[in-house]
This record gives structure tokens, sequence and C-alpha cells, in this order.
């Protein structure tokens, strides 16, 4: 109930801002026009154009919403925020009664939906939640924690495959590459081949034949970035050269700074409160301040801290830097170069935490407090790709903030699959 309070209240203030995720009103283009005649998702980011009935599927419960009365952006932000309770409540279910670095298992998957990043990005009308929902679900399909019959444990697996398949595809891929390695190492182990695992695999498998379109630009994209790693070209920052003798002006600190500002009228609660709070002066004069002659040192300077260069699997430093700026930034106490960057820094003392968590269940996966099982062993290999992948391709740091929220779920699915050595394993 108190999830359910809290992002009600979330969604009154918010509204139709979306100064936080500028890419939401793409989504909820998408959501508007979804179930018209002969719609094209070419038209529209994020999305690849074969999943169109599968988007259809997936967004009927806010399109009932809409029918019911529901403005496009509740109807998107309540499925999100419904698809994210799910996760939470198939986690809390699964996690075994385990203490970590002195903290419960539930108290560890709670802390972390109410994060205010989390909670955020799991409130608007974004694709993090169906990515909460379809790696959870696929995590703990595999263990069949749920207690689930086959049929109804089958048909979830395939669901959720196709879900993330098409919401994420990179992480399709990493999740494929770790059901490989883990039924490797388990094989290893036991040193008999499971015929379950296999299975698994069978099924996860089944959206490359389904979507052969998204599957050929896969491989193509996969290739492309493999011969960019081992063949890199340097792209340099672009800075701002201004017409001679023309005085241009740029923003700076961050574009969420000046589209808050922008949007505080678009909703009369959010804009009240501002106005008597004092956040309306307060954000006009951030605003003004950050509004700079292109030609001022300061400009390049702070563009430049809003971006990191991506790593290169040729250079094991620049991995190491990825992974560290990946994990760490923003950094508490210090300019990150954006107003909401510095505030979001204040809650990395979380983050530190869950690194400790993380690096807590992998020491005890290796000296075998936890059974090496086969779910462990796919969601552990599963989160240290992704720390590699992303310091590869994440160079924003707005962006790879809400990104790492993916990390997260990795490590609460170790946690909620874990069973101590003296457990039978599945």
């Amino acid at each position: 109930m108190l999830f359910f309070l809290i992002h009600a209240i979330a969604l009154a203030v918010l509204d139709k801002v979306t100064a936080f995720a500028p890419d939401e009103v793409s989504y909820i283009q998408v959501f508007e026009n979804l179930y018209t005649q002969d719609f094209d998702l070419d038209p529209f980011l994020g999305w690849p154009s074969e999943s169109v009935n599968v988007l259809r599927l997936l967004y009927l419960p806010a399109k009932v919403l809409q029918i019911a009365g529901f403005s496009s952006f509740y109807s998107v932000r309540i499925l999100s925020i419904l698809c994210a309770f799910i996760a939470l409540y198939a986690l809390l279910r699964s996690a075994p009664p385990l203490r970590l670095l002195g903290v419960k298992t539930t108290t560890w998957i709670s802390g972390v939906f109410f994060v205010p990043s989390v909670f955020l990005w799991t409130t608007l009308g974004l694709r993090e939640s169906f990515l909460f929902l379809s790696l959870t679900v696929i995590f703990l399909i595999i263990r069949d924690s749920l207690n689930l019959n086959v049929y109804v444990r089958t048909t979830l697996l395939i669901l959720a495959t196709i879900v993330l398949f098409i919401t994420k595809l990179y992480l399709y891929c990493l999740l494929l590459v770790a059901f490989v390695v883990a039924i490797c190492v388990v094989w290893i182990i036991k040193r008999r081949l499971d015929k379950l695992h296999v299975f698994f695999i069978a099924i996860y498998l089944a959206p490359l034949l389904i979507f052969p379109t998204i599957t050929n630009a896969a491989v193509v994209s996969a290739n492309k970035a493999v011969v960019a790693q081992f063949n890199p070209t340097p792209t340099p920052t672009p800075t701002p050269t201004p017409t001679e003798g023309v005085s241009e002006l740029i923003r700076t600190r961050g574009e969420t700074l000046h589209s808050l500002e922008e949007q505080l009228d678009r909703n009369p609660l959010i804009n009240w409160m501002a106005r008597v709070s004092g956040l309306d002066g307060y954000l006009d004069a951030k605003v003004n301040g950050a509004i700079l002659d292109a030609s001022l040192p300061q400009v390049a300077d702070n563009l430049k801290s809003l971006k990191s260069d991506p790593a290169n699997l040729s250079s094991p430093l620049s991995l190491i830097s990825g992974i560290a700026t990946f994990l760490f930034v923003p950094t508490p106490f210090v300019d990150n170069g954006s107003l909401f960057q510095n505030i979001l820094s204040y809650e990395s003392f979380f983050w530190y935490l869950s690194y400790a968590l993380f690096v807590t269940l992998i020491f005890n996966i290796v000296k075998r407090k936890i059974r090496p099982t086969f779910s462990v062993l796919t969601a552990s290999i599963f989160t240290v790709e992704f720390l590699v992948i992303s310091a590869l391709v994440e160079t924003n740091h707005g962006t790879l903030i809400r990104h790492r929220a993916v990390f997260l779920i990795g490590v609460l699915a170790i946690l909620a699959l874990s069973e101590r050595k003296h457990h039978s394993a599945s």
C-alpha cells in the first residue's frame, strides 16, 4: 500500500512534467498512436519496428486505463508503476531468510525500489519497469522460485524473454551469453549436462526466430561494435564555435535544469508549490546563471564534464576507468557539471552499499557459502557483463545514472536466488 501511495503522490506532482526524462515524450506518443490502424514505429525511437503487436499487448492495461478516463501520461505511468510493483513482489516472495552486511534480504530488496532515482524511473513512462519485470521473471523462473507448474512457467518465460528482446536487445544478448557460460560452469561442477538448462536456452532463443529482421540488425550491429573495439576511431568532443563577431548564447549545467524551469506551469500544483517555497526563484537564478556565451572557456569545460570517453577492450586501463565512471558518477561533494547530477550524487552512499552487497554475494559464491546454482551463476555473470558493456557504451553521465538501475536488478536477483550451501540445489 505504501508503495502505491508514494507513487500516487509522485504522479500528482509530476503530472505532465517530462524534464527528468525527455525521451518519455516519445514513449507517450507511441502509446497514443499504437492502436491506430497501420501504425508504423519507424518514426519513433526506442522500439524496433517489428514489435507493434507485442507492444499492443504490453500496453493493453494502459489502454484500458485510458478508456476509463485517465490521460495518456497517467495511463502509461500507472502501467510502469504496476510492472515495478510486480517485480518487487516477486523478488520479496522469493527472498531467502538471510542477512547480508547485517541487513535482511527483504529490506535490501524493498529499499532498492525506494532509492530516489530508481523510484523516479519506475514512476515515469519509460522502459525501465519493463526491463525490471522481464529480467526478474526470467531469473526467478529458471529456478522456479515462484512454485509454478511447468505450463505457466514456460509461458511466463517466453513472454518475459520476448519483452526483454524488444525492450533492450543488448541486454537480451548479454543474458544469452550468461546462460551459456552458466551452463558450462554447472556442467564442469556437476560433470553432467542438465537437460532442463538446455530447455531454458531453447525457449530463450525463440525471439530470434520470431523477429528475424531485428535479429539480422542485431548481428550487423554486433559485428560493427566488435570491429570498432579493435579498430577504435577517436571522436573528439565538439566545442561550440560561434560565428565571428556574433555572440551566441548556450544552455549549460544540464538540460534538466532548463526543461524543468520551462515546464513548471504544466502542473498547477507543482507551480504553486514552487512559488510558495521559492523554488521558482531559485531555478530562475540557476537558469540565468547557466546561459552563457558559447565562446567562454567554461562552456566547453561544462559540456566535457557531462560526458566521458567510452572504454575500449584493447585497453584494460580504459575498461577499469570506464567501469569506475559508470559506478561512481556523479560523485558527492564535487561539482558534476549539472545541478540535478549534484543533487543525485548524494544518493551515491546507497549505491556504495549496493556495491558492497554485490562484492559480498560474489565472494560468498566463490567461497561456496552460497550454492553456485544455475540461476545464481546466470544472474552473477549477467551483472558482471553488464558492468563491462556499460563501460564500453555509456558516455553521457545523465543517461548512465538511469541505466545503472539495471545493475541493481542483477544484484537483487542474486540475492533472491541465494541458497546456503546445506540447502538443496535447484
